[in-house]
């Protein structure tokens, strides 16, 4: 939620809005002399091969049963319906970024009318809320209007 909440372009690598992790790595002579973990082809539905092809790709997909688009954009809490409600708040900000105070281990920064509340910490941190809340990461992150749980995010607007 942060890195998109942040001022300037928006990246998100192919996968990470389905919450895709990297897989096993490629067979040699392919394995060798990288530092960056695989990132296997794009899950569009639960087939073997995840829709990606009908063909062989060179990695495999990962657990497509477990993650991919179809299944996803049936659940409105998955990841892939968090991204999209995460870019259509995004659209909403301003163009104004405003680091606030915040407790160690937090990051609050204000976008125009929203605020962005981030808290990168072992334990919940006392972070009053102002306004409406937008967008939190898990159901409930956002219910306690005085504090942010650890490891979680939210967006308030107004």
């Amino acid at each position: 939620m942060l890195f998109l909440s942040l001022p300037g372009p928006a990246f998100i690598y192919q996968g990470d809005e389905l919450g895709t992790r990297d897989g096993p790595g490629a067979d040699p002579p392919l394995d060798r002399n990288h530092r960056d973990g695989f990132r296997h082809p794009m899950q569009w539905n639960g087939s073997s091969t995840g829709g990606f092809t009908t063909g062989t790709p060179w990695l495999p997909p990962n657990a497509p049963r477990l993650s991919n688009v179809a299944d996803q954009e049936q659940d409105e809490d998955s990841v892939l319906e968090f991204f999209r409600r995460l870019i259509r708040l995004r659209r909403e900000f301003g163009s104004t970024t405003r680091f606030l105070d915040s407790p160690p281990g937090t990051v609050v920064l204000e976008r125009g009318e929203h605020v962005v509340a981030v808290n990168l910490g072992d334990a919940s941190a006392a972070l009053p809320r102002r306004g409406e809340l937008a967008l939190e990461t898990r159901k409930g992150d956002g219910a306690d209007p005085e504090a942010i749980p650890a490891h979680a995010a939210w967006i308030a607007r107004g």
